[in-house]
């Protein structure tokens, strides 16, 4: 897939806006399920991002990269050790990420990226 200039500099600046802390935060603060390396998170989201665009639409840059950053991140995550992870996870992202608001309501696994209008809808 061919992207232009403007959008491969857009994904940089988001790579380098989230994956950094959201790194530091999940190591220093959740558990995998089955442990996970960094490089696989990126991979993960790589792949997610590929699939996203592959209509070759990138209206709602950030909005499709932060629910992919979700899943690629968060997916992994559920009880262990008496803790909800993956609500947690969900809980820090929302207050962490403030760019892309997702409702009060639920999680941010709750959730879909509406294309069309650059938002985000419940499934």
């Amino acid at each position: 897939m061919k992207y232009d200039a403007e959008t491969k500099k857009d994904l940089t600046s988001l790579f380098e806006k989230y994956l950094e802390e959201s790194f530091r935060h999940i190591k220093k603060s959740f558990k995998y399920l089955v442990p996970t390396v960094e490089i696989s998170l990126v991979i993960s989201l790589c792949k997610l991002l590929e699939a996203m665009f592959a209509a070759g639409n990138f209206k709602g840059l950030e909005y499709t990269f932060v629910f992919c950053c979700v899943w690629a991140f968060g997916s992994g995550f559920s009880e262990k050790d008496n803790r909800e992870y993956r609500k947690e996870f969900s809980n820090w992202w929302k207050d962490k990420w403030k760019s892309v608001k997702f409702a009060a309501k639920g999680t941010v696994f709750d959730y879909y990226v509406d294309i069309e209008n650059t938002r985000l809808e419940e499934w």
